[in-house]
């Protein structure tokens, strides 16, 4: 069974081969960069399932999740491409692994203590001290 690293690799060739094809075939247009961007989206829940994520053990999915930047899941097309491959796996009946490959999504987007204190301190140190009148 491959692990994370594998998975990262195939992942990662699946992806440029997605690439290079839709702009070798004229599908794709380097001249419209969002158009670009929002194509590259689309080709990754694709790209994941086809090296092999459904097979992996939870722990490498677990590995995979913690890697991605979590500024790049909150977007509406990762967050949808994300949503893709949940839905893959319930199809496949693939239903625990479903499940706990959202949680630890969940997970991984959910904010630190530390971030919550830092954003808390940061809220109340914009507070203007106004000194009581009298």
């Amino acid at each position: 069974m491959p692990d994370a690293n594998v998975h990262n690799n195939k992942t990662k060739n699946l992806l440029q081969f997605k690439m290079e094809s839709g702009l070798r075939s004229g599908e794709w247009d380097e001249s419209k960069p969002e158009e670009l961007k929002e194509k590259a989206y689309d080709s990754h829940s694709e790209a994941y399932l086809e090296a092999g994520l459904a097979d992996l053990q939870q722990e490498d999915i677990d590995k995979i999740i913690g890697v991605v930047d979590r500024m790049d899941m909150i977007n509406s097309k990762a967050i949808q491409e994300s949503l893709e491959v949940e839905w893959k796996l319930i199809e496949q009946e693939k239903y625990n692994k479903a499940k706990d490959t959202f949680l630890t999504g969940g997970k991984h987007l959910a904010p630190s203590k530390e971030e919550i204190g830092d954003a808390a301190r940061s809220v109340f140190n914009a507070i203007p001290v106004v000194p009581p009148t009298r």
